[in-house]
Parts: C-alpha cells; structure tokens; sequence
C-alpha cells in the first residue's frame, strides 16, 4: 500500500503524458496520413514515433524473439491481450504497417475514431452478423491489398492472466483469403499495466513471435480447428514464461 502511495505522482504524470502523446499523435497522424500516404504514415507513426514513446512513459522494456518470422507478405499477427500496452508493444517491434479491427463503439472516441477512419482502420459491428461479415470481407480485400492486420482473437483484454478463448472471426479473413496467420505471445504486460487498471509499473515484457502458419494443413482445418491450433501454440509460450 505505502509503494502504492509513493508511486502515485509518479502514475499521474504518466497518465498525463500518455493522453497528452497520444492526442499529439493522433492530431499529427491524421496531417501526415492527408500529406502523403495513409499505410506508410502509420507505419512510421506507429513503428517510429508513438510506440517508442508510450513505452518509455511507462517504463517498459520489450526483449523481442522471433524477429526473423515476421513476414515480408501482408498478414494476421494473431496474439494474446492481457494490457492496454499490447499494441505499442506490438508495433514497436513489428516493422510493418499494422492495422487493427476495431470494435465499433471506439467511433465514440474523439480523435481516435477519426484517426483510424484516416488511415484505414476497420470497424466491426459485433452485435449485427450481417455487418460484421461485410467488415470481414472488406478487411480480406485490405490485407489481399497489402496491409497487415494485428488481432487479439481473444476479443477482450483478459483480466485473471488466464488465456480466454478464441472467437472465429480473423479465421474466418483467413481461411477464406489464405492468409498467413503469424501468432504471438506477450509475456508480462499486464505486471507493467494489468487489465481494468491505471497503474502502471516498470516491467520487462517478452515478445515472441512465432512462425507463420499458412501451409495446405493449416488452410484445410476447419474454423474452429484453426483458432484451437493457434490458441494452442501462443498457450505454449505462454505456459513457458
């Protein structure tokens, strides 16, 4: 309790940091997508600017393995979500364009919502199938098109550290697109900012990336065959620590 009382100004200028950097980028990201190109401007946004920065505000550390499986051809980089700094911590390490689906109450979100909108983010309607699987046909037609797309087949972030099951839709973009499907583990985030909290601690997070899943075997599983294998997989490294 007393570390707790002693780290808080410290936790408060973080906050105010991370929302001050965050509109910044936001606010920047947009000029620079409307200047030149929406995929490569995320890229150095992303990659280069905003999560370097968020990551140093909260004094997290990135030990990355398995650089070398991160494909040159779009793909899915499907991972675990424990904490709200599994995206920069993905971005940070992938040097790729990495796009997101997005649940569609962050169109709610002033800024944010117009950012993604810019640069080609995707909106899904979960409570309506119907639009849900126009998002999905329109995100098969984006990574066919070049963009890759990171996903957290979770669907929410979990907050007993305990990996939820997996929802079906990024398998669905990729069995039917025959898109590569590249799992990730992160291991730690959520010591460094756990779920439903604001408190942030330093932390060295583990990011591994496995290798790519698109062979003939995996692409004549069933749906549900093809989340469990990767649940399995990202399990695996999770299990290991």
């Amino acid at each position: 309790m007393i570390s707790k009382i002693l780290w808080l100004p410290i936790n408060i200028l973080q906050l105010v940091l991370v929302v001050v950097w965050t509109l910044f980028c936001g606010i920047f990201g947009m000029l620079f997508a409307l200047a030149t190109n929406p995929t490569y401007s995320h890229r150095i946004m992303g990659y280069y600017i905003f999560s370097p920065m968020i990551l140093a505000i909260s004094m997290v550390r990135v030990k990355a393995k398995g650089l070398e499986n991160v494909l040159d051809e779009p793909a899915i980089y499907a991972s675990n979500h424990a904490s709200q700094l599994d995206i920069p911590i993905i971005c940070t390490r992938v040097n790729r364009p990495m796009f997101f689906i997005g649940k569609i109450e962050l169109k709610k979100i002033p800024v944010l919502s117009q950012y993604m909108k810019i640069v080609g983010m995707i909106f899904v309607d979960r409570k309506n199938r119907e639009r849900a699987m126009a998002s999905m046909r329109t995100a098969i037609q984006d990574i066919q098109g070049g963009k890759s797309i990171a996903a957290f087949p979770e669907g929410t972030r979990t907050k007993t550290g305990e990996l939820l099951p997996f929802k079906k839709g990024v398998f669905i973009i990729a069995k039917e697109g025959r898109i590569p499907i590249v799992p990730i583990a992160v291991i730690g985030s959520a010591k460094a900012l756990a779920s439903g909290s604001f408190f942030m601690r330093p932390a060295t997070v583990e990011l591994r990336i496995l290798p790519a899943l698109k062979d003939d075997a995996f692409f004549n599983m069933s749906i549900e065959e093809m989340a469990n294998h990767t649940r399995k997989l990202i399990q695996q490294e999770i299990l290991k620590g």
